[in-house]
């Protein structure tokens, strides 16, 4: 999954609604679809959940090994950072 196409999609939320569960399960499905994949609703909300914890562990930590090994570099984890902060 390209992660620069992820981080457009996050950037392109507004900040009001990054909170809510339908939008980022939409942002989450539209990221598959463009990758070629498809996941169940069921499947959306166990990502939905795992989305959730990570963020709620408030530590850089817990997503940035995850994000490296997927191709993300320090610019676009430092984006991805500043919008979870403005949460």
């Amino acid at each position: 999954m390209d992660i620069g196409m992820i981080i457009d999609l996050i950037k392109s939320v507004p900040e009001d609604k990054f909170n809510d569960d339908e939008t980022i399960k939409t942002i989450m499905d539209l990221a598959a679809k463009k990758s070629g994949k498809t996941y169940t609703e069921d499947q959306l909300n166990k990502l939905l959940q795992q989305f959730k914890e990570i963020a709620q562990m408030g530590t850089d930590a817990s997503i940035i090994p995850w994000l490296l090994y997927r191709g993300g570099n320090t610019d676009q984890i430092d984006e991805i950072k500043k919008k979870f902060d403005s949460c």
